[in-house]
C-alpha cells in the first residue's frame, strides 16, 4: 500500500466541487449559470469551436460537479475541447509574444539595448515559451485518451482546491516589496540604489545589511512586477503544501545566500531585487515536489524542474543584465532549507513545522520587518532636498 493510500488527499476529496443544481439529469456550468441539456445536447455544446469551454458538467452517475474529463462518454467532445482550447492558448502566446517583440524593437533606438532586451524576456517568457508548450501539447493530442482526459480532471480539481488556499504571508511579503518601492519612486531609482543596493565594497567595509535591504529593491515597474507574480505563485504552493511560516525563513536566508554568492563571484558588479529569495522558493518546492511526490500533483515537480531551466536560460540571454550567482546562490539555500525542513516520512499531505521552525520564521519575519524600516529610514536619507 502506498503512502498516498493512507492519507486523505483534499483535492480527490469527492465533496471538493460544488453539488449539481436538482432537476435535470445532464448539465454543465458557465459563469456561475447551470444550464440542463440532454446527453447528446452536451456532446454538442463541448465541441462547439465558437463557444467558452465548459469546466464543470453534471450527469446522473454523480451528486456533485464534475470536469468533463471525469465522464467516460464525453471523450470524443472532451478531445474536440481540449485541442480548441490550445489552439487559442497557442494563438495568444503568439499575439502577446508578438505585442512585446513590437515593444522591444521600439525601445531599442530611444531607451537602449538593455530596455530593449528587458521587453523581449519578457516576449520570451509570455510568448515563445507558452507557444512552445501549446505546440508540444496540440503534438500529443494524436495520442490522447481518456486517462490522459482524467488526469487532466485532477489538474483542474487541483487547481480550484489551490485557488481557495490562503496565502497571509505572500501577501504580506509582497505588501513589503510595494511599500520599498514606492519609496523608491519618491527618493530616486538611482539614489536608492546607493542607499540600500548590494554594492559589494560597501558590503567589505562594514555594511553587511546590505545584504538582505537589496531583495527589497527593484531596479523598474517591470522588474519588480515579475518578482511579484512569481512571489503568489510560489509563496501560495507553499503555503499551501508546506505552511505560511516557511515563506520569512526562506526568504530571508535565500536572500543571503543568494547576496553571499553574488559578492564572492561578482564583487564589481551592484545588484538589487528579489530573485535570489525566490529562486530559494523555487529550490524549497523542487525538495518538496521530489520527497513528498506521493501526496503531491503529479504535475508539481515536473513544472517547478522548467521553471528553474527556464529562469537559467534567461540568465544565459541576458547574463549582462540578470544577477545569474544570485539566482543560483539563492537556489542553492533553498534546496539547502528543503533538505532541512522536508522530511521523507509522510503522515500527512501537508508538511507540518516544528517548534524549532516556529521560532525560526518569528526570528525571520521580526529581521525582515527591521529590515524593511531600515532600508526605507536609509532610502529618505538620500532623497533630494
Amino acid at each position: 500500500m502506498s503512502e498516498s493510500s493512507t492519507l486523505s488527499i483534499p483535492w480527490e476529496s469527492p465533496n471538493l466541487l460544488p453539488a449539481k443544481p436538482p432537476g435535470a439529469d445532464y448539465g454543465f456550468v458557465l459563469d456561475r449559470q447551470a444550464h440542463a441539456t440532454t446527453p447528446q445536447q452536451l456532446l454538442e455544446r463541448l465541441s462547439k469551436a465558437d463557444a467558452p469551454p465548459v469546466s464543470l458538467v453534471w450527469t446522473p452517475d454523480s451528486d456533485r460537479l464534475v470536469p468533463p474529463g471525469d465522464v467516460d462518454f464525453l471523450f470524443p467532445a472532451n478531445r474536440i475541447q481540449r485541442r480548441l482550447e490550445l489552439i487559442h492558448a497557442l494563438k495568444t502566446a503568439l499575439y502577446n509574444g508578438l505585442i512585446w517583440i513590437v515593444i522591444a524593437a521600439s525601445v531599442y533606438g530611444s531607451a537602449g539595448k538593455s530596455a530593449a532586451l528587458m521587453y523581449l524576456l519578457v516576449a520570451i517568457f509570455i510568448g515563445a515559451v507558452p507557444a512552445l508548450q501549446g505546440l508540444w501539447s496540440l503534438w500529443r493530442m494524436k495520442n490522447y485518451s481518456p486517462a490522459e482526459a482524467r488526469r487532466e480532471a485532477t489538474q483542474l480539481r487541483y487547481a480550484v482546491w489551490l485557488s481557495h488556499r490562503p496565502m497571509r504571508w505572500t501577501w504580506a511579503i509582497g505588501a513589503v516589496l510595494i511599500a520599498v518601492y514606492i519609496v523608491q519612486m519618491n527618493v530616486g531609482l538611482e539614489p536608492s540604489f546607493l542607499a540600500a543596493g548590494l554594492i559589494k565594497p560597501l558590503v567589505h567595509q562594514g555594511q553587511a545589511w546590505r545584504m538582505l535591504s537589496c531583495a527589497l529593491l527593484h531596479g523598474s515597474l517591470l522588474h519588480l512586477a515579475f518578482n511579484f507574480m512569481a512571489l503568489i505563485s510560489l509563496g501560495k504552493l507553499i503555503e499551501a503544501h508546506a505552511d505560511r511560516i516557511y515563506l520569512p525563513i526562506l526568504f530571508v536566508v535565500c536572500a543571503l545566500t543568494g547576496s553571499a554568492l553574488s559578492t564572492v563571484m561578482m564583487p564589481e558588479v551592484p545588484s538589487v531585487g528579489a530573485s535570489g529569495a525566490l529562486m530559494g522558493m523555487v529550490g524549497f518546492c523542487a525538495v518538496l515536489g521530489y520527497r513528498r511526490r506521493s501526496v503531491m500533483p503529479a504535475h508539481f515537480l515536473r513544472a517547478i524542474l522548467l521553471s528553474i531551466g527556464l529562469i537559467a536560460l534567461m540568465g544565459i540571454i541576458a547574463y549582462n543584465m540578470i544577477d545569474n550567482a544570485a539566482h543560483l546562490g539563492g537556489l542553492l539555500g533553498g534546496l539547502l532549507l528543503g533538505g532541512i525542513y522536508v522530511r521523507r516520512r509522510i503522515t500527512d499531505f501537508k508538511l507540518r513545522p516544528s517548534a524549532v521552525a516556529r521560532l525560526t520564521a518569528l526570528l525571520c519575519a521580526a529581521i525582515l520587518l527591521a529590515t524593511t524600516i531600515w532600508t526605507i529610514l536609509q532610502m529618505l536619507r538620500w532623497r533630494p532636498g
